[in-house]
């Protein structure tokens, strides 16, 4: 099953990240050609798709980054997220202020599951139990403040 995008409902400009998620053996320069990428050409010989693989180059003011997913026969669920988590300690050090993720469009459970680990990888779900649990507190001894009238 292949899913194509026939419209993009997302304003494209300089300021962003593009994360390219690809198997071996992808035609990169047909990639870059059709998504308007000018890439160095030793990026052109360089990046295979090899598990794990990332490579990142500037597309004029833009961020490019290919992570290469490895061997399409050996892909499953668990090396795809070590491959995006492996991916989420670079994009985590980066500050722009979009990231927009073209998924490796195999069956639909690989493009949800995709979707699922890059949601993983942006949101520290520990750092928000523990925001919520300090929000909690923080609320309750605002309240017992303002009702009891006394500091603790």
């Amino acid at each position: 099953m292949n899913i194509e995008v026939t419209k993009k409902y997302i304003d494209m400009d300089n300021n962003q990240i593009k994360v390219f998620i690809l198997p071996e053996g992808i035609n990169s320069k047909l990639l870059f050609r059709k998504n308007k990428i000018k890439a160095p050409k030793n990026v052109l010989n360089d990046f295979k798709g090899n598990f794990k693989q990332i490579i990142q180059f500037y597309n004029q003011e833009e961020i490019i980054i290919l992570l290469g997913l490895g061997n399409k026969k050996e892909m499953d669920l668990d090396n795809l997220q070590h491959c995006i988590k492996h991916l989420g300690f670079l994009v985590s050090k980066m500050n722009k202020n979009k990231i927009v993720y073209y998924l490796y469009s195999g069956n639909i459970e690989l493009v949800k599951s995709q979707m699922d680990y890059i949601i993983d990888i942006h949101l520290d779900r520990k750092q928000m139990v523990k925001k919520y649990l300090n929000f909690k507190k923080t609320k309750k001894n605002i309240l017992n403040h303002d009702i009891l009238g006394n500091d603790n």
